[in-house]
């Protein structure tokens, strides 16, 4: 329930951050947070379906987080950024990070459950 109060009040900022951000600079963050969104569905989808499936599942998601780690490693302050939008630039960029840090630690989870009951099946 909390991080889903923290995620909505950070939407809630966006439009406030979009409206400092140079146009391509902004379309580019938001374009890798989508790809994190799909992600996490692709993910949150894994966590619940069965191992045949969720290897699938996992495969999209890893798919979909390389899509945004190259689309966000491609985004770089502008030289001509007020201190205000380079702050804004930092904050959207360290949201991403831990957005991203938080369905990897996820997926390992998953990828470590794996191999567990793989090793159950095995003795």
């Amino acid at each position: 329930m909390k991080k889903l109060l923290i995620v909505l009040g950070l939407a809630a900022l966006l439009p406030a951050a979009h409206a400092a951000m140079p146009g391509s600079t902004w379309d580019l963050i938001m374009e890798a947070h989508g790809h994190t969104k799909k992600a996490k569905e692709k993910l949150e989808q894994a966590e619940k379906a069965e191992t045949g499936e969720r290897q699938k599942l996992m495969q999209q998601h890893m798919s979909l987080m390389e899509q945004a780690m190259r689309q966000m490693h491609t985004v770089k302050p502008v030289k001509d950024m007020t201190m205000e939008e380079h702050e804004r630039w930092i904050s959207e960029h360290q949201k991403f990070m831990d957005e991203v840090m938080d369905q990897m630690a996820r997926e390992h989870k998953l990828m470590m459950e794996g191999c567990a009951g793989m090793a159950k099946h095995a003795h």
